[in-house]
């Protein structure tokens, strides 16, 4: 299934003023142990807050915190407090692979799949059909999942750059490479999805997938500004027409308040 591919040729404003901001975070450092405790906090609430929304549970922000603290709510399940533990697991390990430049790959998705889901392997989904959205699409045959994501993460991994032979793997609908790693991320995020590579979890498995490419241009985890509702409308908008529009925006917008509030933290110590 090829779709209609909207790029954006250059960073808007708002992307190169996020730019900016992070030269002068990252020539702040190194940051007080103050600092960094905070910022270290902020990034796991905003991480698991988001995530943790954005899959259905209704948690407020105030009550996330709390469990981060160990506090148990008795009106949420077993399950939602532990889903905040692998959260947390998962947030250290993401981290830990990016200073260790581990770039994105399979084995990085697959040990993102299984602190997700419990999993001791990463499995693919063996039909061709899923209702975890409740779209009206039909995902590619589970028979090129590998080879779509092999494709996407190739694509990925490209990073804007222009080879001097095309890939084999790439197909035409991703022979351009927007410079702007924000709509990278973007498209990361919505093409993973696109491709539905498991039964259930994608979504949540995409978000934590974005999150990682983010982090690893430099960027700390953030809160993606959004509802749930809303979210799941842009999901939609990609897979009927390919416009990767609003969520780009959703995206841009979140990071842009992001780095303007490490921009705060930050100068306390200049």
């Amino acid at each position: 299934m090829q779709l209609k591919v909207h790029f954006h040729k250059k960073g808007t404003f708002v992307y190169r003023e996020i730019n900016k901001r992070k030269i002068i975070i990252e020539n702040r450092k190194p940051y007080s142990r103050s600092v960094t405790e905070r910022i270290n906090r902020m990034n796991l609430l905003d991480f698991i807050y988001t995530s943790m929304r954005l899959s259905g549970c209704a948690a407020t922000r105030e009550m996330i915190e709390a469990m981060m603290n160990g506090e148990i709510f008795s009106d949420m399940s077993l399950g939602e407090h532990a889903r905040t533990l692998r959260y947390r697991q998962l947030l250290s390990e993401m981290q830990s692979m990016c200073e260790m430049r581990t770039s994105l790959s399979l084995d990085v998705i697959a040990r993102i799949y299984c602190i997700i889901t419990g999993e001791d392997e990463m499995k693919f989904r063996d039909r061709d059909d899923t209702t975890e959205f409740g779209y009206d699409y039909n995902p590619p045959d589970a028979a090129e999942i590998d080879i779509r994501l092999k494709v996407l993460l190739n694509w990925i991994g490209r990073d804007g750059g222009v080879y001097e032979n095309q890939n084999a793997l790439e197909t035409d609908d991703l022979s351009e490479a927007p410079s702007d790693f924000i709509l990278r991320a973007a498209y990361l995020h919505n093409r993973f999805i696109e491709i539905c590579p498991y039964k259930e979890d994608n979504a949540e498995i995409a978000r934590a997938i974005m999150y990682y490419y983010l982090m690893y241009k430099g960027h700390g985890v953030f809160a993606l500004d959004i509802s749930t509702e809303d979210y799941l409308e842009d999901i939609m908008i990609f897979l009927k027409s390919g416009d990767v529009t609003p969520f780009y925006k959703v995206l841009e917008c979140s990071l842009d308040e992001a780095t303007k509030k490490l921009m705060e933290i930050t100068a306390e110590q200049v």
